[in-house]
């Protein structure tokens, strides 16, 4: 398998599976760490000032904002 094979793989496996386990929240944030949607097209070396605020926004908004902390 190529890298997009097993990356097509991984992504499938965890809209299938991690609902489940995981919940809906957490998987969307799986997924949008994994389809790259967090740095909308920008290269992850060189970011200007303005591209780390939107990759640290996106991160928060997509990944910490869909995990509902809980205390047991």
């Amino acid at each position: 398998m190529d890298v997009e094979q097993i990356m097509h793989s991984l992504q499938e496996h965890a809209r299938d599976r991690l609902p489940h386990y995981m919940g809906v929240d957490y998987t969307d944030a799986v997924l949008a760490c994994m389809d790259g949607s967090l740095l909308s097209g920008m290269v992850q070396t060189g970011l200007t000032d303005a591209q780390r605020l939107e990759l640290n926004l996106n991160v928060l908004e997509k990944v910490l904002g869909r995990i509902r902390w809980r205390e047991d």
